[in-house]
């Protein structure tokens, strides 16, 4: 980790030998609940008091949790994490007390409460003081240090309660807590809840209690103390739904309060636009805002009190239309949790997609509404598009994958829970009619206020509004998607045999790339709906498909000029047609834009299927380029990213990069470096161009200026005096390219401004872009520079992504930084929560040989085995890289004579 590493290690140690509540290696047995907790006991209320200044290096609480024994026990279990229980007392409904002992029986922080003797079901109160570090891997209760001044703030989610207070520490238990915070008098402390008394406490010290939440797992909690500028937005209006306003305010660390205006100005019409689709009110009684300079996560949903990365929450009045729009897609997600996570609670992590890819899903529908020249849905198309690549893997989890111990919880929060969640979201929605929709969303909030809920309950709600369909339809249709791994592979043909019917064959199967093992003989109940072109108009017709084949028949006055078999893009499968189908789609000209995003990912899926040759895929590609949608425009490059690092010569790189300029040539035209962008849509259009032709095209004109603007740039930000000099003239969208390619241009000089003004800088954006453009383009002693910069505390936790992420993906670098990561795996794994280590070894996945896969296994499987999400992330990652190396086999002769004998154009 860093250099406090190693005194963290020893207080541990020390506290080992010397703390009520350390873990003891000779009490850990097979007895010990690593999974769900037993139901001998469930808290009714909890009544917690923590004393937190963040510049001490732990903090103290008092916690009182009013509980039931269902039965007569002699303890229960229950959870804590490196907690110094200093006092247990058990105290009985008649008032008499007792003395109990606490002790930590796991490393997952789960701990025995022992009571001494038998007590009978019923009522009782458990009473702990303790007290605990804070945090340094971005988890629990933990201190970032910005600038001199150290703050404090709270991540609980998914198990991390447990590290600030004794609990239990699982989404079922869901009761109101009754929260005072003991805070310096100079120091800002946000809670759940507003503020109710303020008092002295001990000198300098004040003791404010908050009124009670409303009842909440113990992960949406949130404790947040520190010198933060506050700022005071306008109160959210009332409307019809409430009668009252919702106070708002932002905090952000000390000198950056003035970033969160534009925050705070676009929050209201979001919180009210939700509260319409829903048909309730905003559930708690505020809304405070909060950028966390170092934050693990993207955001978090906390109830009442949302917590953010800076670069997601701060926005400049010189942001790029990107950054905004990110911060809106964010936002929104995390506003939607308050009803979908927070105000209904799944009961256990297997339907934690329930949180998650509702609120993906939501955040695109609401941002589409309130601003539909945002392209929000088809950014939500994309990511539930490119998640198939994952979701094709045989060691892909289910949406609802079961989550049996703690080890587990840590995969469930990947690409399928969020972005094929939403897709599937997105597909019943479509099946059983927007309107039907949202009226079984309303009446599932309706039902399970305040409560737990699981995937079954949200089902029946949705199937509840539409009786019209066979019983169980419904549920059938949903769960063949939420309880199998996999997306569908439909194969569609067609013929013309009558006048007026076109007889469609349909046969699905499971989706795999060349080279799985995996079996493809699974299938499901599809929704399916087809758009085609009959007589110069354009037609759609939707079936259920129940059987692995089918016969459909279209209704059409002649034979159609096209078929696309997922019309709207709404369905989440791949499709495949023959080749002169292809040809007859790509040039359908009334396809939108969605559609084509749908071609496009079900050409790159037969491309690494094998069934499309390399050469072919790129033949095709005009017929898709022609649009005007960065979306659609963007999608191919990362296979066409892969194909010219993994599977060409240099002469063949050189030939696709003119070939790739050719077929990009309108869209770059249209978007010129000298020209500053009409609107959000040829900002990000020129983004990409500026990326594609700067840094895979290789095109002289294009990094020349972007590196003049990126030295000016850095110029400017160089103190004169003491004094900053004027702004150069480099757009913020343009910046990350920029830095990229000046790096590589400009050379050691330029590498050693960029990386001085990282270390004076506390922007969290530019730090990230710095860090990605120096480990992107630098020589190799300034990458062991940066790598070196991991095992320090100058660089935030979630910024070792930015360091390690690109030179890993760099063929020139991969193999320095790979064994760099070896030789400091658990340094790294340390940076990172503690449920989430085992993905560590996901870097592993840029390599393309079996025999880097075997070296892998041998070398981490069991180191892994024992880390959070480890055990699935090892077996992903052997996977893609087998898988990897089949692709290139298979491509790499044919292609390479395609372009040496002059298919795409002589040299």
């Amino acid at each position: 980790m860093n250099a406090a590493t190693i005194v963290r290690g020893f207080a541990l140690c020390l506290l080992a030998l010397t703390a009520h509540g350390a873990l003891a290696a000779d009490d850990a047995d097979a007895s010990v609940p690593l999974g769900q907790l037993p139901d001998t006991a469930e808290p009714r209320q909890y009544r917690l008091t923590l004393t937190i200044d963040p510049d001490r290096s732990h903090f103290t609480g008092h916690t009182e949790i009013d509980l039931t024994l269902n039965e007569p026990a002699d303890g229960i279990w229950l959870h804590g994490k490196d907690l110094e229980v200093q006092r247990v007392v058990v105290r009985r409904s008649d008032g008499s007390e007792q003395p109990a002992t606490y002790r930590q029986r796991a490393e997952e922080g789960v701990a025995r409460v022992s009571f001494g003797r038998t007590l009978p079901k019923g009522p009782l109160t458990l009473e702990f003081d303790y007290r605990a570090p804070f945090n340094d891997s971005l988890e629990g209760l933990y201190r970032v240090v910005v600038d001199g001044r150290s703050y404090a703030t709270t991540q609980f989610e998914a198990t991390s309660a447990r590290l600030s207070f004794p609990g239990f520490d699982e989404p079922r238990f869901k009761v109101p807590f009754d929260i005072t915070l003991e805070v310096r008098a100079d120091h800002k402390a946000v809670t759940n809840t507003p503020a109710v008394a303020e008092e002295p406490g001990e000198e300098g010290f004040v003791r404010i209690r908050y009124a009670r939440t409303r009842p909440l797992p113990t992960y949406l909690l949130a404790f947040i103390v520190g010198p933060w500028d506050e700022r005071v937005g306008e109160p959210i209006p009332a409307t019809a739904l409430r009668d009252r306003p919702i106070p708002l305010r932002g905090f952000a660390a000390a000198g950056k309060g003035d970033q969160l205006e534009y925050a705070l100005r676009h929050t209201a019409d979001i919180v009210i636009g939700l509260e319409e689709y829903f048909g309730t009110a905003y559930p708690y009684r505020k809304l405070d805002i909060v950028a966390v300079p170092d934050f693990a996560a993207g955001a978090m949903e906390n109830a009442g009190a949302i917590t953010y990365r800076e670069q997601l929450l701060l926005i400049r009045a010189d942001a790029s239309p990107m950054q905004k729009q990110n911060f809106a897609s964010v936002h929104a997600h995390e506003l939607a949790h308050q009803w979908f996570g927070n105000l209904v609670t799944p009961r256990w992590w297997n339907d934690i997609w329930l949180n998650e890819a509702f609120a993906t899903w939501m955040a695109a529908k609401v941002m589409q509404r309130l601003d539909p020249e945002g392209g929000y849905a088809m950014r939500q198309l994309g990511e539930s598009l490119a998640v198939m690549h994952e979701d094709a893997l045989v060691s892909a989890r289910r949406i609802r994958q079961p989550i049996d111990t703690h080890s587990d919880i840590g995969s469930a929060f990947d690409g399928i829970t969020y972005d094929k969640g939403g897709a599937v979201l997105s597909m019943l929605e479509r099946f059983v009619g927007e309107q039907n929709f949202k009226r079984g969303i309303q009446g599932y909030m309706d039902r399970h206020r305040f409560g737990n809920a699981d995937a079954r309950d949200f089902v029946r709600a949705i199937a509840a509004t539409r009786p019209d369909l066979p019983e169980g339809r419904i549920e059938q249709a949903f769960f063949s998607f939420l309880e199998q791994p996999g997306t569908p592979l439909v194969r569609v043909d067609w013929t013309c045999p009558d006048e007026g019917a076109v007889a469609v064959s349909v046969e699905q199967r499971r989706y795999l790339p060349l080279g799985s093992r995996g079996d493809p003989d699974q299938d499901w109940l599809l929704p399916m709906c087809f758009a085609y072109g009959d007589g110069g108009e354009r037609r759609a017709h939707c079936e259920l498909v129940r059987e692995r084949e089918a016969h459909i028949e279209l209704p059409a006055a002649g034979c159609p000029t096209y078929l696309m078999p997922n019309a709207d893009a709404a369905g989440y499968y791949r499709f495949a047609l023959a080749a002169d189908d292809w040809q007859a789609l790509l040039a359908a000209p009334d396809l939108t834009e969605a559609e084509r995003l749908a071609i496009a990912a079900s050409l790159s899926g037969a491309f690494r299927a094998g069934e499309l040759p390399a050469a072919d895929y790129l033949a095709l590609l005009p017929g898709l380029l022609e649009s005007d949608s960065p979306e659609v425009l963007t999608a191919p490059l990362a296979d066409l990213e892969w194909i010219h690092e993994r599977l060409l010569t240099e002469d063949n790189q050189r030939r696709l990069r003119r070939v790739l300029a050719g077929y990009y040539s309108d869209a770059a035209a249209a978007v010129p470096l000298d020209q500053a962008p009409a609107d959000d849509r040829e900002a990000k259009l020129q983004r990409e161009m500026a990326g594609l032709y700067a840094l895979l095209i290789e095109s002289p004109a294009w990094r020349a200026q972007l590196a003049e603007r990126a030295v000016a740039y850095v110029a400017a930000q160089e103190p004169r005096g003491g004094a900053r000099r004027v702004e150069a003239d480099l757009p913020a969208h343009l910046r990350a390219t920029a830095l990229a390619v000046a790096v590589e241009t400009q050379g050691q000089p330029f590498a050693e401004r960029l990386l001085d003004l990282f270390q004076r800088s506390n922007d969290a954006l530019l730090r990230e872009e710095i860090l990605r453009a120096l480990s992107y383009g630098a020589d190799e002693p300034m990458l062991a520079r940066l790598r070196a910069l991991v095992l320090t505390d100058r660089l935030r936790d979630n910024e070792v992504v930015h360091v390690l992420e690109p030179q890993i993906g760099e063929a020139d670098s991969r193999e320095a930084a790979w064994q760099w990561i070896l030789e400091n795996f658990d340094a790294v794994a340390e940076r990172l929560p503690y449920w989430f280590r085992g993905r560590v070894v996901e870097y592993g996945r840029a390599f393309c040989s079996s025999e880097r896969a075997e070296e892998i296994e041998r070398q981490l499987g069991g180191r892994v085995s024992a880390l959070g999400g480890g055990p699935r992330s090892l077996a992903r990652t052997v996977e893609q890289i087998r898988l990897c190396e089949a692709l290139v086999q298979h491509h790499e002769d044919a292609l390479n004579g395609a372009l040496s004998g002059g298919r795409f154009g002589a040299d």
